[in-house]
């Protein structure tokens, strides 16, 4: 990492943006897990899919990774940046160990983006750290000793740390995506009113009302700068939404299908299997902390 101190100055103050500053993030990072892979040469992974978001940083070693059906050759520096539900897998080569850290990570919003997605489908999943390469060593370093430890306030300094990676990861990744931070002022009229009515019986025409812009337009302008559709976001939403009431409450899957915005129950167990691949029920005796009703 390059050195920018002058050590001939003897008194620096720098300030900080003004508050109205826009974030970088709609909202920061959990950690779902984190830790690393060393000295294994017979180390591979069968193919496999999280439902959080995954960042890996290769440090040594060689190796190869394989997302959606294509390989990508793995070495010191390489980045492997997984959407959730993105069905991936790695190996180690044999002959020359691989060594990397790894991180999940849920709970974010990155502009123009849905929740816990890290790139759009027209990003490439592997990158090159380049020359921020010893800062993200340094990120995924302290992270991993701070969850290994598990000191006092470790969940808010892993936060953090992990915010330091996602930033870094769109310094990174700013020629790619130039306009992360230019969504326009209707694309977020649109994700407003989705984001807060997802739950209702809410369709192309009922936005087009809401926020006076036609629906032609309204498919238009959203698809090319959130990347998705506005249905296939308000489906994403309510599927988010019933998964976590599965994990986390008692309810029937006929009320959590009222609750997420479906009047027939069947009707939204087809949906949900189809978005996360299994049934509500199957998805709360694997995910839920609470008896499958």
């Amino acid at each position: 990492m390059e050195n920018n101190i002058d050590t001939d100055i003897k008194n620096l103050k720098n300030y900080i943006d003004n508050p109205d500053t826009p974030n970088l993030l709609f909202k920061g990072p959990h950690v779902v897990m984190s830790g690393y892979l060393r000295n294994d040469p017979a180390w591979s992974s069968k193919f496999h899919k999280h439902d959080s978001a995954e960042i890996i940083f290769c440090t040594e070693g060689a190796g190869y990774s394989i997302i959606k059906d294509v390989k990508y050759e793995l070495y010191p520096g390489r980045l492997i940046l997984c959407n959730p539900l993105t069905v991936h897998r790695e190996a180690s080569d044999p002959e020359n160990p691989l060594h990397f850290f790894f991180v999940g990570l849920s709970g974010f919003q990155i502009p123009t983006l849905i929740e816990n997605v890290l790139i759009p489908d027209d990003i490439c999943p592997v990158q090159d750290a380049g020359e921020y390469y010893r800062q993200f060593e340094l990120y995924f370093m302290e992270l991993v000793h701070e969850t290994i430890a598990r000191r006092l306030h470790y969940k808010n300094i892993s936060a953090s740390l992990a915010s330091c990676i996602l930033a870094l990861m769109l310094r990174l990744l700013n020629n790619q995506l130039q306009n992360i931070n230019s969504t326009s002022r209707h694309s977020m009229r649109i994700k407003d009113y989705i984001d807060k009515n997802y739950t209702s019986d809410i369709n192309l025409e009922r936005l087009s009302d809401a926020i006076y812009i036609s629906q032609n337009y309204i498919s238009h302008i959203f698809k090319e700068e959130m990347g998705i559709s506005p249905m296939k976001y308000v489906i994403n939403k309510r599927i988010s939404h019933a998964k976590h009431l599965l994990s986390s409450t008692s309810m029937s899957v006929s009320e959590i299908a009222a609750e997420s915005g479906y009047e027939d129950p069947i009707y939204f167990s087809q949906i949900f299997k189809k978005i996360t691949g299994c049934s509500p029920k199957k998805y709360r005796v694997e995910h839920g902390s609470l008896p499958s009703d």
